[in-house]
């Protein structure tokens, strides 16, 4: 490769990187919110549970 960079990245504008990190990043933030909200969620639903089990 004498010192050269691939051609794979040469090939790839910066504003397909960008577009790249901006997605990736997109995706961790909805996978974040969607665990928050359904550990949010299995938390009621466990005290519900439990609360029921304790009258039960």
């Amino acid at each position: 490769m004498n010192g050269e960079l691939p051609a794979a990245i040469l090939g790839n504008p910066p504003g397909r990187w960008a577009a790249a990190v901006v997605i990736a990043l997109l995706a961790a933030l909805a996978l974040a919110l969607l665990l928050r909200f359904a550990r949010v969620r299995l938390s009621g639903w466990a005290r519900e549970t439990d609360a029921a089990l304790d009258d039960g």
